[in-house]
């Protein structure tokens, strides 16, 4: 009886389609190694912007309510003229200093931060005053203002939590205690 004995050449075949099968398995682990990998990488950048549009809204809102209080400070008449002038100072000079820092926490996540009108307008959650009101509407509706920005910030500071961002989210508490202080300072004349 005759034994089938392999050519040297199928040897040699049978051999390179073992290595080329081989290859082609490796190659397609590195692709889907390398497809996680991006997909992570993308679930972190679209995790990030999330606390950079919040800096952002909260950074067009600051800014318009800097200019609204400021105005009011400006334009306060009637009995309560002197507490209410100073303390319109207070917090559009808190509020000017708050602007820088959270333009500045944006450009520390290398991003740009709004810097018009406009930008800040279409971010902002608050809204520009109409008119002039008189001393009570002025007390009113910065209150509720600054109700607004603190319910923003709490929620924001959730967001920069989730993302592991602290820093962020320290800023965000440090604001939202801000705008809980003056919120209840401007209860107070309305109580």
């Amino acid at each position: 009886m005759k034994t089938a004995t392999l050519d040297p050449r199928e040897k040699t075949q049978s051999r390179e389609e073992h290595d080329d099968k081989k290859e082609q398995e490796r190659r397609q682990q590195k692709e889907v190694e390398e497809k996680n990998q991006q997909q992570d990488e993308d679930k972190k950048s679209s995790e990030e912007s999330k606390t950079i549009d919040a800096l952002k809204i909260l950074l067009g809102s600051s800014y318009v309510l800097l200019v609204k209080t400021h105005g009011f400070h400006w334009n306060v008449t009637g009995e309560m003229f002197q507490p209410l002038h100073a303390l319109f100072e207070e917090q559009y000079n808190d509020l000017f200093e708050a602007v820088d820092t959270i333009a500045e926490q944006i450009r520390a996540l290398q991003e740009f931060a709004p810097g018009t009108i406009k930008q800040f307008t279409e971010k902002s959650l608050i809204k520009d005053a109409k008119d002039i009101p008189d001393a009570k509407d002025m007390i009113k509706e910065l209150l509720q203002d600054h109700e607004t920005l603190s319910g923003a910030y709490r929620k924001a500071i959730s967001i920069a939590q989730e993302e592991g961002d602290e820093v962020t989210a320290d800023l965000f508490i440090a604001r939202c205690t801000v705008h809980e202080k003056t919120a209840w300072m401007l209860r107070s004349f309305v109580a």
